[in-house]
């Protein structure tokens, strides 16, 4: 076999190389600074709607295929070696039951409760198909409804976590959650991760800010939010270890391979 020889790039090529590159910086540049403006002119109660909105319109999420397909190989993975000694388990931002019917065919009792009445809907016609006997419960945005009582684990649906922002938001979350779960109990999380060094993310957080100061707006900004399409946080380590530490948990847990997750058990 004949290899083909590495000829040295012309100048016209190499033209085109440093100019396609600085377009895409300039187009990410730009990017970041309209997701930053706009997470600045927003306020949570805004993110909620967008998010909403976004699910809504998102077929897929409502779609039988989607709902009856099973757990990720990750989330398996943690349920098989953290859920084992478990029976029942509550679900949240359990959208329209995928979670739920995959657990309720391994042998857990599940329930579940989401923020948007459209994902109820949902849910329960696909869970009343299956002949699934789970509760689903509306939630406010961040919030564990209170009505339910204490469960051998619980389970955040897949990158929910990452919709709310604020950390003391999402440590009051985990307290909320804390109080369902029985002491040595496992949470599993799921969340996008934050990148070590991304000009992006420091452009987005800068220009933010600036907005919210210019807006005199009480709500902080974080580094690592971001507005595409729908509200994100993405998460470090750290972040995640403090969370969890200051709503009662200990992170026994956690990985960014294939997804951002994280097992903390109740103390």
């Amino acid at each position: 076999m004949t290899s083909i020889p590495i000829t040295k790039p012309s100048r016209r090529a190499k033209l085109f190389i440093k100019f396609d590159r600085f377009l895409n910086r300039l187009l990410n540049a730009i990017r970041a600074v309209h997701q930053g403006f706009w997470l600045g002119m927003m306020d949570r109660k805004y993110y909620n709607e967008v998010i909403g909105k976004v699910y809504i319109d998102w077929k897929s999420y409502h779609a039988d295929d989607y709902n009856k397909s099973g757990l990720w190989p990750w989330e398996a993975d943690m349920v098989e070696r953290y859920f084992s000694n478990c029976k029942t388990i509550l679900i949240g931002a359990a959208g329209g039951g995928r979670e739920i019917i995959s657990l309720t065919e391994r042998g857990f009792q599940v329930d579940g409760f989401d923020c948007f009445p459209e994902f109820l809907d949902t849910s329960k016609a696909i869970l009343s198909s299956q002949n699934v006997t789970s509760r689903m419960l509306y939630a406010e945005p961040d919030h564990v409804p209170e009505e339910f009582g204490v469960y051998d684990g619980g389970i955040m649906g897949w990158s929910g976590y990452s919709h709310i922002s604020g950390t003391q938001n999402r440590v009051n979350f985990l307290r909320e959650f804390h109080q369902h779960i029985q002491k040595g109990g496992p949470l599993l999380i799921s969340f996008f991760t934050l990148p070590e060094d991304s000009y992006q993310f420091d452009l987005i957080y800068l220009t933010a800010k600036a907005v919210r100061r210019v807006r005199f707006s009480r709500e902080k900004v974080e580094r690592g939010d971001i507005l595409t399409e729908m509200f994100f946080h993405y998460a470090s380590h750290e972040e995640v270890q403090h969370e969890m530490t200051q709503a009662g948990f200990d992170l026994t847990h956690y990985s960014v391979k294939m997804f951002g997750h994280a097992i903390g058990i109740a103390a």
